[in-house]
Protein backbone atom coordinates (compact mmCIF):
# COMPACT_ATOMS: atom_id res chain seq x y z
CA UNK A 1 0.00 0.00 0.00
CA UNK A 2 2.84 2.60 1.02
CA UNK A 3 4.18 1.74 -2.37
CA UNK A 4 0.53 2.41 -4.10
CA UNK A 5 0.23 6.03 -2.00
CA UNK A 6 4.06 6.72 -3.12
CA UNK A 7 3.10 6.09 -7.18
CA UNK A 8 0.21 8.40 -6.82
CA UNK A 9 2.04 11.09 -5.28
CA UNK A 10 3.85 11.39 -8.75
CA UNK A 11 2.79 13.47 -11.39
CA UNK A 12 2.36 11.69 -14.86
CA UNK A 13 5.37 13.84 -16.24
CA UNK A 14 7.33 11.95 -13.63
CA UNK A 15 6.04 8.72 -14.65
CA UNK A 16 8.18 6.75 -17.72
CA UNK A 17 7.04 3.88 -19.28
CA UNK A 18 8.33 1.19 -17.21
CA UNK A 19 7.09 2.94 -14.09
CA UNK A 20 3.91 3.00 -15.55
CA UNK A 21 3.17 -0.56 -16.75
CA UNK A 22 5.21 -1.74 -13.38
CA UNK A 23 2.28 0.30 -11.91
CA UNK A 24 -0.62 -1.38 -13.72
CA UNK A 25 1.08 -4.68 -13.47
CA UNK A 26 1.44 -4.37 -9.42
CA UNK A 27 -1.90 -2.75 -8.81
CA UNK A 28 -3.73 -5.75 -10.45
CA UNK A 29 -1.42 -8.50 -8.94
CA UNK A 30 -2.11 -7.63 -5.76
CA UNK A 31 -5.60 -7.52 -5.82
CA UNK A 32 -5.38 -11.44 -6.83
CA UNK A 33 -4.13 -11.97 -3.03
CA UNK A 34 -5.03 -11.55 0.22
CA UNK A 35 -3.60 -8.33 0.29
CA UNK A 36 -5.62 -6.87 -1.90
CA UNK A 37 -8.62 -6.60 0.71
CA UNK A 38 -6.50 -4.77 2.83
CA UNK A 39 -5.41 -2.23 -0.02
CA UNK A 40 -6.68 1.72 0.26
CA UNK A 41 -8.95 1.70 -2.75
CA UNK A 42 -8.17 4.99 -3.06
CA UNK A 43 -4.36 4.92 -3.17
CA UNK A 44 -4.77 2.15 -5.48
CA UNK A 45 -7.26 4.22 -8.33
CA UNK A 46 -4.87 6.95 -7.90
CA UNK A 47 -2.05 5.18 -8.70
CA UNK A 48 -3.91 3.58 -11.28
CA UNK A 49 -4.89 6.58 -13.17
CA UNK A 50 -1.53 8.27 -12.65
CA UNK A 51 -0.46 5.23 -14.24
CA UNK A 52 -2.49 4.87 -17.62
CA UNK A 53 -2.36 9.06 -17.62
CA UNK A 54 1.61 8.35 -17.79
CA UNK A 55 1.55 5.48 -20.17
CA UNK A 56 -0.82 7.13 -22.95
CA UNK A 57 1.98 10.41 -23.23
CA UNK A 58 4.87 7.71 -22.96
CA UNK A 59 3.88 4.73 -24.68
CA UNK A 60 6.08 5.09 -27.73
CA UNK A 61 9.15 4.40 -25.28
CA UNK A 62 7.55 1.16 -23.75
CA UNK A 63 9.33 -1.83 -24.59
CA UNK A 64 7.53 -5.67 -25.37
CA UNK A 65 7.89 -6.22 -21.74
CA UNK A 66 6.42 -3.04 -20.28
CA UNK A 67 3.54 -3.22 -23.17
CA UNK A 68 2.77 -6.78 -22.36
CA UNK A 69 2.78 -5.66 -18.64
CA UNK A 70 0.68 -2.39 -18.82
CA UNK A 71 -2.61 -4.42 -20.97
CA UNK A 72 -2.50 -7.15 -18.65
CA UNK A 73 -2.85 -5.08 -15.79
CA UNK A 74 -5.21 -2.97 -17.08
CA UNK A 75 -7.40 -5.65 -18.19
CA UNK A 76 -7.27 -7.58 -15.04
CA UNK A 77 -8.30 -3.82 -13.24
CA UNK A 78 -11.04 -3.06 -16.35
CA UNK A 79 -9.23 -0.25 -16.53
CA UNK A 80 -9.34 0.76 -20.15
CA UNK A 81 -6.28 2.92 -21.57
CA UNK A 82 -6.40 5.54 -23.90
CA UNK A 83 -7.27 4.55 -27.39
CA UNK A 84 -3.96 5.49 -29.03
CA UNK A 85 -1.95 4.17 -26.40
CA UNK A 86 -3.32 0.83 -27.33
CA UNK A 87 -2.36 1.13 -30.63
CA UNK A 88 0.68 1.88 -29.75
CA UNK A 89 1.87 -0.67 -26.98
CA UNK A 90 0.59 -3.32 -29.68
CA UNK A 91 2.65 -1.95 -32.38
CA UNK A 92 5.65 -2.80 -29.76
CA UNK A 93 4.56 -5.91 -29.41
CA UNK A 94 4.00 -6.52 -32.84
CA UNK A 95 7.34 -5.16 -34.57
CA UNK A 96 9.68 -6.35 -31.97
CA UNK A 97 11.38 -9.08 -33.21
CA UNK A 98 10.39 -12.49 -31.12
CA UNK A 99 12.68 -13.20 -29.01
CA UNK A 100 14.72 -16.88 -30.62
CA UNK A 101 17.80 -18.09 -28.41
CA UNK A 102 18.63 -15.65 -26.19
CA UNK A 103 17.98 -12.62 -28.92
CA UNK A 104 16.60 -8.77 -27.40
CA UNK A 105 12.66 -8.87 -28.12
CA UNK A 106 9.47 -9.99 -27.35
CA UNK A 107 8.23 -12.79 -25.44
CA UNK A 108 5.59 -15.12 -26.89
CA UNK A 109 4.07 -15.15 -23.57
CA UNK A 110 4.24 -11.26 -23.70
CA UNK A 111 2.65 -11.30 -27.21
CA UNK A 112 0.17 -13.94 -26.08
CA UNK A 113 -0.76 -12.14 -22.71
CA UNK A 114 -1.42 -8.93 -24.33
CA UNK A 115 -3.57 -10.87 -27.07
CA UNK A 116 -5.23 -12.12 -23.74
CA UNK A 117 -6.12 -8.51 -22.33
CA UNK A 118 -7.47 -7.14 -25.74
CA UNK A 119 -9.34 -10.70 -25.64
CA UNK A 120 -10.93 -9.68 -21.80
CA UNK A 121 -11.55 -5.93 -22.98
CA UNK A 122 -13.60 -7.09 -25.85
CA UNK A 123 -15.64 -9.40 -23.68
CA UNK A 124 -16.37 -6.42 -21.41
CA UNK A 125 -17.77 -4.61 -24.46
CA UNK A 126 -14.89 -2.14 -25.31
CA UNK A 127 -15.20 -0.98 -29.33
CA UNK A 128 -13.01 -2.00 -32.04
CA UNK A 129 -10.86 -4.24 -29.82
CA UNK A 130 -10.71 -6.81 -32.61
CA UNK A 131 -8.91 -3.99 -34.85
CA UNK A 132 -6.58 -3.64 -32.47
CA UNK A 133 -6.05 -7.15 -31.40
CA UNK A 134 -5.90 -8.15 -35.10
CA UNK A 135 -2.51 -7.36 -35.46
CA UNK A 136 -1.55 -9.17 -32.35
CA UNK A 137 -3.40 -12.14 -34.07
CA UNK A 138 -1.42 -12.32 -36.71
CA UNK A 139 2.03 -12.24 -35.00
CA UNK A 140 0.40 -14.97 -32.68
CA UNK A 141 -0.53 -16.92 -35.90
CA UNK A 142 3.26 -16.38 -37.62
CA UNK A 143 4.81 -17.36 -34.59
CA UNK A 144 3.29 -20.76 -35.03
CA UNK A 145 5.50 -21.86 -37.64
CA UNK A 146 7.59 -22.44 -34.86
CA UNK A 147 5.40 -24.59 -32.50
CA UNK A 148 8.52 -26.01 -30.22
CA UNK A 149 9.06 -22.08 -28.90
CA UNK A 150 5.33 -22.08 -27.73
CA UNK A 151 5.28 -22.89 -23.63
CA UNK A 152 1.84 -24.05 -22.24
CA UNK A 153 1.08 -20.51 -20.74
CA UNK A 154 1.63 -19.19 -24.29
CA UNK A 155 -0.93 -21.71 -25.98
CA UNK A 156 -3.37 -21.24 -23.20
CA UNK A 157 -3.19 -17.03 -23.70
CA UNK A 158 -3.99 -17.66 -27.20
CA UNK A 159 -6.27 -20.53 -27.49
CA UNK A 160 -8.27 -18.54 -24.84
CA UNK A 161 -7.77 -14.68 -26.61
CA UNK A 162 -8.53 -16.14 -30.19
CA UNK A 163 -11.89 -17.94 -28.91
CA UNK A 164 -13.14 -15.22 -26.79
CA UNK A 165 -12.68 -13.04 -29.63
CA UNK A 166 -14.17 -14.82 -32.31
CA UNK A 167 -17.12 -15.15 -30.41
CA UNK A 168 -17.86 -12.08 -28.48
CA UNK A 169 -20.67 -10.50 -29.75
CA UNK A 170 -20.37 -7.28 -31.66
CA UNK A 171 -21.43 -4.09 -29.48
CA UNK A 172 -25.03 -2.93 -30.41
CA UNK A 173 -24.35 0.66 -29.78
CA UNK A 174 -21.56 0.37 -32.77
CA UNK A 175 -22.26 2.29 -36.26
CA UNK A 176 -22.20 0.58 -39.05
CA UNK A 177 -18.72 1.29 -40.25
CA UNK A 178 -17.43 -0.09 -36.55
CA UNK A 179 -19.83 -3.20 -36.90
CA UNK A 180 -18.50 -4.34 -40.53
CA UNK A 181 -15.35 -3.92 -39.20
CA UNK A 182 -15.99 -5.97 -36.25
CA UNK A 183 -17.27 -8.56 -38.36
CA UNK A 184 -14.49 -8.58 -40.74
CA UNK A 185 -11.56 -9.47 -37.73
CA UNK A 186 -14.01 -11.78 -36.42
CA UNK A 187 -13.75 -13.90 -39.61
CA UNK A 188 -10.07 -13.19 -39.59
CA UNK A 189 -9.82 -14.14 -35.58
CA UNK A 190 -11.47 -17.46 -36.26
CA UNK A 191 -9.28 -18.48 -39.26
CA UNK A 192 -6.10 -17.19 -37.15
CA UNK A 193 -7.98 -19.13 -34.30
CA UNK A 194 -8.37 -22.49 -35.93
CA UNK A 195 -4.41 -22.42 -37.13
CA UNK A 196 -3.32 -21.47 -32.86
CA UNK A 197 -4.92 -24.43 -31.74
Amino acid sequence: EALLRRSAAFSARETDARAASTTLWAAAATQRTTVGAFTDDGAMRRAVNVAAEALAANADKANAQDAANALWGAAKLRRSLDPACVRVLIATLTTTPVITGGTDGVKLEELTIALWAMATFAGDGLRNVRACAAPLMKRAKEATKKPKTWSPQAIANAAWAAGKLATTSVDDTQDAEDAEDDATHSEACVKDAKQLV
